[in-house]
């Protein structure tokens, strides 16, 4: 039952992005004048999912999680910092963490019971992860580069290593690097780590070919536009 509810929960998940990004494109044109609306709502959204986590956190003792070392908090956060700072050289760990929210589409890191409501506010917090890097992509003009997905990884890399014997340490599950949540499975984490940092390179390609062809198709003239 409970691989039946998931497999129906990403099949859900799954049609509601398509139709969100569907509708972003077909009403392009209708952004621009509710754009700073559009990023006032990713601002109060990261803030009350950070807000929501770290209550949850607190109540159930696990103070380990304080520490956001989940791509989906990072993304949180790093939003945050861009809505405030306006500082564009943070737009590709967004590009990049948001379109590894399409992933958690098809390979959510939780198990699924449409009677529990946590699981339709982790389906409509990974949705709008996984709409935002299209979003900055029309909105914001964003045009991203294969070097940007380096950049990203170098960061990345140094902060996933240190998360295994942080996990370790405090019995936490940083990046789900010492098991999958769902089916409880156990690998080596730090070839986990390697695993998923593959992973997210070759999914960091695919997201800045996709973005470099979107931003092409609906704005030529920006084609050129480097962060």
């Amino acid at each position: 039952m409970v691989f039946t509810e998931l497999g129906l929960a990403i099949v859900v998940m799954i049609l509601t992005f398509l139709i969100c990004l569907w509708l972003l494109f077909r009403y392009i044109d209708r952004i621009t004048p509710y754009q700073k609306g559009i990023d006032l709502f990713l601002f109060v959204f990261s803030i009350q999912a950070m807000a929501r986590h770290y209550y949850n956190w607190t109540v159930d003792g696990l103070y380990y999680n304080y520490l956001p070392l989940q791509i989906c908090y990072f993304t949180a956060f790093i939003y945050m910092y861009y809505y405030v700072s306006k500082d564009r050289r943070t737009l590709p760990f967004l590009h990049i963490f948001g379109f590894l929210g399409v992933g958690a589409l098809v390979i959510p890191g939780h198990a699924f019971s449409f009677t529990n409501p946590l699981s339709y506010v982790f389906m409509f917090d990974h949705i709008v992860l996984g709409l935002m890097p299209f979003y900055l992509i029309v909105a914001h003009r964003y045009y991203p580069e294969y070097p940007s997905i380096r950049k990203v990884l170098l960061w990345l890399i140094p902060i996933f290593f240190l998360s295994i014997p942080l996990s370790n340490l405090l019995g936490a599950n940083y990046f789900f690097i010492i098991s999958n949540p769902v089916t409880a499975d156990l690998i080596n984490p730090w070839l986990a780590a390697v695993i998923q940092l593959i992973l997210m390179y070759g999914w960091g390609l695919l997201a800045t070919y996709l973005g470099q062809w979107i931003l092409g198709v609906v704005y030529p003239e920006y084609r050129k536009q480097t962060v």
